[in-house]
This record gives structure tokens, C-alpha cells and sequence, in this order.
């Protein structure tokens, strides 16, 4: 579930070429490609961030240039590393486990190196694709995705397996991966399904992005699914194509995890999914793809390991807005749970997937869809019971049935979301195209309505069937509710919505 792009995740085409007025050096230099320009970045030995050593450089696995940077203490080096105070004897193990990341097209994360140093007991390592465009798994060919996935994948385990122990003690039994972007497409689609038997009871961090595996499980990786954790990562503002693949990767693990005879409760507490930071492409903290993708790097432990809060301080989500807090201070108060509300019944939301919804209305509907789920747990809280959520929206496509199931929402098919309306009832709709507050009044008198401002002199509308009849039982049915006109400052997703708040069990405000 998920259209501004930064860099790494969009193709990266050769810029080179004679463009005018430049010098031989400078059209040479154009020429190049993105994985000779990476190659003359210096390796070496460097110091991260919080003291360890960092060392930078390239062997060769299955006739691939593999650049590899790890981070760690000096003592956890080997003897024959080559780093000055290495203390470890080669292919030792070691206490530190590793948290493995594959960047997104172009590399940028590589030299950024966000997981470096050595955080909650991993120490960082990066890996650069060894292809041309800098780009995991390689360029679409002949219309196939990412088709040297096989081949990076199985070199990234040999690096893992066989070359990294020569050079840093550490734990294999305790080895995390992260994705970016590409990099995420190239462990769901290929290394996973290939190579997570060789990493069991750990997890894998997708970050914008995700793709339902291009290859059979093997017998061992598919029994890894059974304790697997998987964390996906998006925004509302994803990139149009991964708006399309991510919900089918995350259907396809939790079947894989089904297959392995996981239950629904034991699959979303190890399987999650996250997208409502209010940014664009890897922008989690709602400024850019960089300061992203770091933002989810430092707060790893907090999302993968156990003993983790599971939240991201600093994400920039829905529940950092103004009319979220206001929906939370008001419907979070005890003086809310005499109406009972066992649901929240939504009405027009919008299509989720970008080919069906072009432009902004997409971002709308996925801010929309954010505030459905929050609205769901808050309610869940103050009621102190199970609350359902429900989504009637005939322009759903299947992707979207799938992503929004994924994430416990139940669909209701065209028209039978209204026969479920009743008095325990919180109704959700922003600019429907169909009278949903006309048909609401004539069926019942919900607990809480999120609807469009009633203004008590509303100009009437052509297209209802009685006009003077049904807005005057719209006005006089609000008159029974608290109302709490929304901030202007989300106009742009809740269009001068209100809340409004049955009465008769609740004190006026």
C-alpha cells in the first residue's frame, strides 16, 4: 500500500556524451559510467562515526568485483587484515553480529555508509553492486526484472560466508540485512527466497521498496520464514512502480510464512509494514532521501531487534499533523467510550495504486488510508475493545484489497459498507463522489461521523434526490453531535472535514 523521486531509485541512465563547450577531460569523464566513477573513490582504511575502523575494498567472488565496507572495533579485525591493532586469528567467530546493507541504484548510500559503526551489537557493512549503473541485480532486460539478481545474491552470501570472516571476527549466526530501494528489490525478489536458510532467526529492514520473490524458495529459506522478521518501509508519496510491487512482496511472505504454519497474529507481529511517513521516495523523516534513509539506519534496533519500541522518533507521519493530534485528544478521552464504538466504516477514500489514480490524488489517498489505521488503534485503546475497520471504495483495485487486508482493513464490496453503519458506528469520508452523508442519515445516527463540514445554511445540490428533504435531515441530525471543524493546515487530504460527536453520551465541549 502504498510521487517525488531523489535520486538512487530512478533508473541511472549514462550521461555522457559531447554536450558543448566542454574539453576532452571533461567528455571522458561524462562517459563514464556510474561504476567507474565509484572506482575512483578511494578504499582504504578510514574511522566511522563512533571510533570503530571502517575498511573499504574489493575482491573478486564468481568473477564479480565485490567492494565491501565493514565497520568495526580494531580488535575484531584479523591478524592478516591489514588494520593496525587487529587482534582476531582469520576465520574466527566473533560476539558482533552484522547488519548488511544493499544500497539503491547509483550507490549513493554505499559511500554514505549509514549503518557504520557498530550499532546494537552489528557492526555496518555495505556492499556496492558490481554492475555498471551501480544498480543491484542489474538493468531490466528483454523484460525481465533486475535479471543478474541471482548472480549478486549468491555473491553477496559468498562474501558473507567466505570472504568476510577472513578479515573481522564476527557472529554468523546473527546476521541482519538492509535494503534501499534497489537494494531492497534485489533481497525480496532473489536473496531471501535463495539464502535466508543460511541466516536464520534474524531479519531483513526493506526500505522503500519491495519486490515478491523472482525465484523459488529453497527448502531451508522457506523454512527461515518461520521466524524471518521482515520490516517494510514506504511513505505516502512512493515512487509510482513500487506503489505497485511493494503489496504484492508483502503478500508473498506472509504466504510464504503461512506455508510454514504461522497464523495471522504470529505473521503480523513478525512481518510488518509501515508507510506513513508524509514524504517522498526513502524521505521518512519528510525531507529528503538521504537524512531517510538514515533516519530508519539509527533507529534500527528499534524497529528489527527484539526488546525494540517499534516506533522511529523523528518519522514524519500522520500523527505528527495538527488534525491528527486534535482527533487524538478528542477521541482518546474516557468521556468517548460510553458510544461503544466497535468500527469505522469508510466511504470513497480513493484507489491506492498510481496508474489508477494519477497525480496527487494518489498521495491524498494514501494520507487517507493513514489515517483510517491510526484511527483504528486509537480507538482500539479507548474503547478497550476490538475495533473493526472497514473500506468500501468501488475503484479498489485488487493490489489495493490485498495491501489493505494486509494491514487488518476489511472490504466491503460496492454498497454494503452502508447496511453496516449502526449507532457504534465512526463514519469516514472525505469528497465522495457518492451523498454518503445523505444515505447515512436516512439509516441511522452513527457515534462519530469524519465528513465533509455541514454548514448550517448548505447550499443545495442538484444531484440528490429530494434536495430540501435530505439536507434538512442532514442539519437536523448534526444538531445531536459535537462538532470539531478539522485544521486547515491537511485541507489538502481531509478537505474541510469536521468531526462530529454524538451528544447524548458525551458532555459538550
Amino acid at each position: 500500500m502504498l510521487c517525488v523521486c531523489l535520486g538512487e531509485a530512478t533508473p541511472q541512465r549514462n550521461r555522457g556524451g559531447n554536450r558543448g563547450g566542454g574539453g576532452g577531460g571533461r567528455q571522458q569523464q561524462q562517459q563514464q559510467t556510474p561504476q567507474q566513477r565509484a572506482a575512483q573513490k578511494p578504499g582504504g582504511i578510514s574511522t566511522a562515526k563512533d571510533g570503530s575502523v571502517v575498511l573499504d575494498q574489493t575482491v573478486q567472488i564468481n568473477g564479480l568485483p565485490i567492494r565491501y565496507k565493514v565497520s568495526a572495533p580494531a580488535d575484531q579485525f584479523s591478524t592478516t587484515s591489514g588494520i593496525q591493532g587487529g587482534a582476531a586469528p582469520p576465520a574466527t567467530a566473533g560476539a558482533i553480529g552484522m547488519n548488511v546493507l544493499l544500497h539503491g541504484d547509483g550507490g549513493q548510500s554505499f559511500f554514505d555508509f549509514p549503518n557504520q559503526g557498530v550499532n546494537a551489537n552489528l557492526m555496518g557493512v555495505a556492499v556496492l553492486a558490481p554492475d555498471k549503473n551501480l544498480k543491484w541485480g542489474g538493468a531490466d532486460r528483454n523484460g525481465q526484472q533486475r535479471p543478474d539478481g541471482v548472480a549478486h545474491s549468491q555473491a553477496v552470501a559468498d562474501l558473507i560466508a567466505q570472504e568476510l570472516p577472513k578479515v573481522v571476527a564476527f557472529n554468523q549466526s546473527n546476521v541482519f540485512f538492509t535494503g534501499v530501494s534497489g537494494g531492497s528489490l534485489t533481497l525480496s525478489g532473489f536473496f531471501m527466497p535463495a539464502h535466508m536458510g543460511t541466516f536464520p532467526n534474524t531479519g531483513v529492514m526493506l526500505n522503500c521498496g519491495g519486490m515478491a520473490p523472482q525465484v523459488n524458495f529453497t527448502p531451508v529459506a522457506a523454512a527461515a520464514m518461520a521466524n524471518t522478521r521482515i520490516h517494510f518501509q514506504s511513505t505516502t508519496q512512493e515512487l509510482k512502480s513500487l506503489q505497485r510491487s511493494i503489496p504484492l512482496a508483502v503478500q508473498a511472505y506472509e504466504e510464504a510464512a503461512a506455508k510454514v504454519g504461522l497464523n495471522t497474529q504470529q505473521i503480523n507481529a513478525l512481518q510488518t509494514v509501515e508507510n506513513s511517513p508524509n514524504g517522498g521516495h526513502c524521505a521518512f523523516d519528510g525531507q529528503g532521501f538521504v537524512s531517510g534513509v538514515q533516519l530508519m539506519a539509527d533507529s534500527y534496533a528499534d524497529v528489527m531487534l527484539a526488546g525494540g519500541s517499534g516506533q522511529v522518533s523523528g518519522i514524519a507521519r500522520v500523527s505528527g499533523t495538527e488534525t491528527w493530534q486534535m482527533l487524538e485528544g478528542i477521541l482518546g478521552r474516557p468521556d468517548i467510550t460510553p458510544l461503544g464504538i466497535d468500527k469505522i466504516v469508510a466511504f470513497g477514500l480513493g484507489n491506492l495504486t498510481a496508474e489508477a489514480v494519477p497525480g496527487e490524488e494518489c498521495q491524498t489517498s494514501c494520507m487517507q488510508h493513514a489515517f483510517l489505521l491510526r484511527l483504528g488503534n486509537l480507538l482500539r485503546e479507548t474503547m478497550g475493545h476490538s475495533v473493526r475497520c472497514v473500506a468500501q471504495d468501488p475503484a479498489y483495485l485488487d493490489t489495493c484489497k490485498e495491501a489493505l487486508r494486509a494491514r487488518g482493513v476489511e472490504i466491503a464490496e460496492p454498497e454494503s459498507g452502508f447496511l453496516l453503519v449502526d449507532e457504534r458506528t465512526l463514519v469516514f469520508t472525505v469528497s465522495c463522489n457518492v451523498p454518503v452523508r445523505q444515505i447515512v442519515t436516512e439509516l441511522a445516527h452513527p457515534a462519530g461521523m469524519i465528513w465533509g463540514y455541514v454548514e448550517p445554511d448548505e447550499v443545495l445540490r442538484e444531484w440528490t434526490r429530494n434536495e430540501e428533504g435530505i439536507w434538512v435531515l442532514v442539519r437536523e441530525m448534526v444538531k445531536g453531535y459535537n462538532e470539531y471543524p478539522l485544521p486547515e493546515e491537511d485541507a489538502a487530504c481531509l478537505w474541510g472535514s469536521a468531526l462530529y460527536i454524538r451528544k447524548e453520551t458525551t458532555e459538550t465541549t
